[in-house]
């Protein structure tokens, strides 16, 4: 990575911690685009060069996750439910900065227009994880009801209210 492209990044994840703090502070709906780019140290106009809205600074990976498992089911297709568990555990151990990911689910429960995204994102997670086990010669109905499975692992560790454990092991 260059070192543009490193400054860039840096202040990204800066932007998004700003974000995460006023939004913590004063909720969602109380911050302005203008507050958080003052409290990055850039112009609004810049903010938008980084996110398109305030929406994307909470959803700003939300598919990252789906990559990673749409990539890991391309390459593991069989046992996927058995070896599940410890692709997220891996995916838990190798992030970068947890504790972002688990204010995120308070500020989206206290905002209805956030809660409706992130219902869409899920409902983008099953659709895609379906798809590709019916690539990998899965039945229509098995792959919707397996999707479906992995999917709500998913939103109850987002949730916070469980340990990963506790979800892995009831799933």
């Amino acid at each position: 990575m260059s070192l543009r492209e490193e400054k860039k990044k840096a202040k990204r994840l800066e932007i998004i911690e700003n974000a995460l703090r006023l939004f913590e502070e004063k909720g969602f709906d109380g911050v302005t685009t203008e507050e958080i780019a003052t409290a990055s140290a850039i112009a609004k106009k810049t903010l938008f060069q980084y996110f398109s809205s305030k929406d994307d600074i909470i959803f700003n990976d939300e598919t990252i996750l789906l990559d990673l498992i749409s990539s890991w089911l391309r390459s593991n297709p069989d046992n996927v439910w058995e070896s599940y568990p410890d692709f997220i555990r891996q995916c838990i151990a190798d992030d970068d900065d947890p504790k972002n990911f688990f204010n995120i689910p308070k500020i989206i429960d206290e905002t209805p227009h956030l809660r409706l995204r992130l219902l869409k994102t899920w409902a983008l997670y099953e659709q895609t994880i379906a798809e590709l086990l019916v690539e990998s010669a899965y039945s229509a109905l098995d792959a919707r009801i397996l999707a479906n499975k992995m999917t709500l692992t998913l939103r109850l560790l987002f949730d916070g209210s469980f340990s990963v454990e506790d979800v892995l092991s009831h799933v």
